[in-house]
C-alpha cells in the first residue's frame, strides 16, 4: 500500500495513448523502409508502456500497490521512451511523414506529462 504523505499521481490526459498505429495510405508503408518499421513497433512499445503506467498510476492512488511498483512502471515508460527517441526517431527525424510527425509530437507531450505524474506521486525518483 502507499506510504501515508505520498501525493497523489495527476495524470494529464492520455496524448499519446490516444494516437492511432499509422492507417494513412499516402503515409510511407512500413514495408518500403525498414528504419519505418522499427519505428512503428519501438512507438507501439512505448504507448503500451504509457498505459501500463496510467494503470499502474490508478493503482497507486487506490493504494493497491507502493512505489517500488510505480517506480518500476516508470523507469519502464522512461527505457522504452529513450530507446524509441534514440533508435526510431533521431534516424528518421528529418524524413518522419505527417502522421508519424504528429505521433512523435503527442508521445512526447505524454512522455512530459508521465514525468510530472511521478513526480508529484512523492515517490522517489530511479
Amino acid at each position: 500500500a502507499a506510504r501515508a504523505g505520498q501525493g497523489r499521481v495527476v495524470l494529464p490526459p492520455a496524448v499519446g495513448a490516444e494516437v492511432p498505429a499509422v492507417e494513412d495510405p499516402g503515409a510511407v508503408p512500413a514495408s518500403a523502409d525498414p528504419r519505418l518499421r522499427t519505428l512503428d513497433q519501438l512507438a507501439d512499445s512505448t504507448i503500451a508502456a504509457m498505459t501500463a503506467f496510467r494503470a499502474a498510476a490508478a493503482s497507486f492512488e487506490a493504494e493497491l500497490i507502493d512505489c517500488e511498483d510505480l517506480r518500476a512502471a516508470f523507469s519502464e515508460v522512461g527505457r522504452l521512451w529513450l530507446t524509441y527517441a534514440v533508435n526510431g526517431v533521431s534516424p528518421l527525424e528529418s524524413g518522419l511523414d505527417e502522421e508519424r510527425s504528429a505521433r512523435h509530437e503527442n508521445l512526447a507531450q505524454d512522455a512530459n506529462g508521465i514525468e510530472v505524474a511521478y513526480e508529484v506521486s512523492g515517490c522517489p525518483m530511479p
